[in-house]
This record gives structure tokens, sequence and C-alpha cells, in this order.
């Protein structure tokens, strides 16, 4: 089985990790859960434990993990419908 990259798609793969919670979450509770995800991600011990592992660390407001996703099934649904993989 040929690579993406063998078979003519140009697509690169950049995994992310984010904090996610259920619909329904009051506004606050969203708001002040990111606070202490930015400020932890902030710490030097945090950055080098994550460094260590070939990672780095990035915050982001509560919007941009669901704008991300959205971005990325469309642009798998693109590399799918480009090799030609059968849905359904």
């Amino acid at each position: 089985m040929p690579t993406l990259a063998e078979a003519g798609v140009a697509y690169t793969i950049s995994p992310w990790e984010a904090l996610y919670f259920p619909a329904g979450v009051p506004r606050d509770i969203v708001m002040k859960m990111n606070a202490k995800t930015v400020n932890a991600l902030g710490l030097p011990d945090v950055i080098a434990r994550f460094s260590g592992l070939g990672l780095q660390t990035q915050s982001s407001t509560p919007e941009e993990p669901g704008a991300l996703t959205r971005a990325e099934i469309a642009e798998y649904a693109r590399v799918i419908r480009e090799i030609g993989i059968p849905q359904g």
C-alpha cells in the first residue's frame, strides 16, 4: 500500500491534544478551566516535561480546538475523496 505521498496526495499530519467538555457546561467553568490549563502549560517544569517527550505546549481559547477539529474533518474528507476511498 502506498503512502499518501507515494499516492500523490499532499498531506501532513500534525497530531495535537485538547481538553473538551460536554455540551452544556457553563461558560464560567469552561473559562476557569481554560485559564488554569493555560497557566499550567506555561510552567517551566511542564514545558520541560513535554519537551522531553518531543512535544510542544501551546495554549488556546476554548473555541480554537473546535474550529481546528472542523477544519481537520474537512481536510480528511478531501484526502479521502482524492485517493478514492469508498464511503459508506
